[in-house]
């Protein structure tokens, strides 16, 4: 620490020196264009050319970041991260340890940086012409800065940045952003994974408005950064606004509903249910979800959670059609409203009884065998029965005798069939379908749900952008995905998503871009997977990590 310091004091004795004596100045160009410095200049120090950070570096196309609390700079080029402590011989370029001729140091409140390595290290060629006395570099064209994060900390030019977003946007909501800074600049902000370069309006001197209009089709996203820029005369800032926004555009779906719609019952209290979801949005908010049969409202006697509904009437219903009204709403207050219809018919006219026989503790390999009687010379189904109606390892019964149908069920590994109920459909010659559960529930020790498999991207990959996560769950499963990126101390929310595996077992998601405004190859991309049970339950986690080519 104290050979850093008389390195600084003396750099900065050298510094004074040359200044006082207006003679020896060192000039930068860029592709042929003059650097103008303002405050401390180019350095000659020990051989060594010392530049000041900000001004060189953005007028070759880097965006310039500054680490406060770890005294870093943080500068990126297209697929180039430089990652430069003050004071240390020791850099990183895309993670890779480097070794400076001399620190970078702050001489006169401006940070001064080797300017060879730096302009190596973002992919510049850099020369010196002993006749000028001028460094002279050429960056070529600047590569696209397609990547997810904001340099670490805003810089000068950029006073602020906010927006008046709540705890929820909603399609048709409008966002209202704010940035303070240099006046006669270009603006734009954009939200990762959601909208991209939008246009920002000066509206007096310094300031910068917009209003955005959450589109129905937004995807949700949940704590995601926005992040402005600023360009003024060829220099491009870039700012993170404090708070996060959370945006849920899409309404909760009613999926599972029991008894079937247009579907005949052959019960006088049968059980009505039906699942729903709010995919990766803001959640369903169960104090919402109101439930109605022929009219009345029967929410209070209903089991009522975050994902399913479930009523058994208290006394007989009427024979004949039957309607029922569900309606539910999110935690951002999208909503929405199914209602669909049945028949229940005395249980003599189509199903008489539904039983089966296991063993009182069901392990894998035990036999679950179904009986029902009905009316004969029609086609039968069973089915095993969630508390949220969701039907499970569905089979044809065969008739074995006149109005007699069986069926049997090995008992998988995977399987978690506790408190399940035991279902049969029958539909006659004459196309009359009913209904009928056993009057008990399949007891025994609930499977645990099995874990997915991440096959693309592999761990540790270069990726193009966009990318899908693929990989294998039980067929038929849920799974939630969720994407994340990591950049030195920075972190943040990509994309979340919900999916659900084909009866192969294979998945895939939509595509996920990993485009935004700053990054490179150091960026770290994380994506996760769990398989969620039908009572909620959730799995452990598949992840992977990997990078962007």
């Amino acid at each position: 620490m104290r050979k850093l310091t008389l390195i600084a004091i003396l750099l900065s004795l050298m510094c004074a020196a040359v200044l006082a004596q207006g003679a020896d100045v060192i000039n930068v160009s860029v592709n042929g264009v003059a650097v103008q410095f303002h405050g401390v200049g180019a350095q000659s120090v020990n051989g060594r050319v010392l530049v000041p950070l900000r001004c060189v570096l953005e007028q070759m196309g880097a965006f310039v970041g500054w680490d406060a609390p770890n005294r870093t700079v943080i500068a990126q080029r297209g697929d180039r991260d430089v990652v430069l402590p003050i004071g240390s011989k020791t850099a990183k370029v895309n993670g890779q340890e480097v070794l400076l001729d001399v620190p970078a140091v702050v001489m006169a409140g401006t940070t001064m940086v080797p300017l060879r390595f730096v302009g190596e290290a973002l992919g510049a060629d850099v020369k010196w012409n002993a006749a000028m006395r001028m460094v002279e570099i050429t960056s070529g064209t600047a590569p696209p800065t397609d990547t997810t994060l904001p340099p670490p900390i805003p810089t000068a030019g950029i006073t602020s940045f906010t927006h008046d977003a709540g705890d929820w946007l909603v399609a048709g909501d409008t966002l209202n952003l704010v940035l303070k800074g240099t006046p006669g600049g270009t603006a734009s902000f954009e939200i990762p994974g959601v909208a991209a370069a939008m246009p920002m309006k000066e509206t007096s001197s310094g300031k910068y408005e917009a209003a955005w209009t959450v589109p129905a089709n937004a995807h949700s996203v949940s704590g995601a950064g926005v992040i402005a820029k600023l360009v003024v005369a060829g220099q491009s800032l870039l700012i993170q606004a404090g708070a996060p926004i959370s945006i849920d555009a899409a309404k909760p779906e009613v999926q599972n509903v029991t008894p079937l719609p247009d579907s005949n019952v052959a019960q006088l209290k049968p059980g009505i249910s039906a699942t729903y979801t709010d995919g990766t949005g803001s959640g369903i908010d169960p104090g919402t979800v109101k439930l109605t049969v022929n009219g009345a409202d029967v929410t209070a006697d209903a089991n009522v959670t975050d994902s399913f509904v479930s009523y058994k009437p208290g006394v007989n219903l009427p024979t004949g059609l039957q309607t029922v009204t569900l309606t539910v709403q999110d935690m951002a207050r999208n909503s929405v409203t199914k209602t669909w219809k049945f028949t229940v018919k005395a249980a003599s006219q189509i199903i008489k009884s539904v039983t089966f026989t296991a063993p009182d503790d069901i392990a894998p390999g035990d036999v679950i065998a179904v009986r029902m009687e009905g009316t004969a010379g029609g086609s039968a189904l069973t089915w095993f029965a969630a508390a949220d109606g969701s039907k499970v390892r569905q089979r044809a019964m065969q008739e074995t005798s006149d109005g007699i149908y069986e069926s049997e069920y090995t008992v998988r590994k995977d399987d978690s069939l506790k408190g399940f109920g035991v279902v049969g459909q029958l539909t006659t010659a004459a196309g009359d379908k009913a209904t009928m559960e056993a009057d008990k529930k399949i007891s025994g020790l609930a499977a645990p749900v099995s874990a997915p498999m991440i096959t693309a991207p592999v761990e540790g990959a270069s990726v193009s952008s966009p990318v899908s996560i693929v990989g294998k769950a039980p067929a038929g499963s849920t799974v939630r995905l969720s994407t994340s990126y990591t950049f030195s101390v920075f972190t943040g929310s990509l994309d979340e998503q919900t999916v659900t595996a084909n009866d192969k077992g294979d998945f895939q998601s939509r595509s996920i871009s990993l485009s935004s405004l700053v990054g490179g190859k150091s960026t770290v991309y994380t994506s996760k997977a769990v398989v969620v049970g039908s009572d909620g339950t959730e799995s452990d986690a598949a992840v992977v990590t990997y990078k962007k080519k």
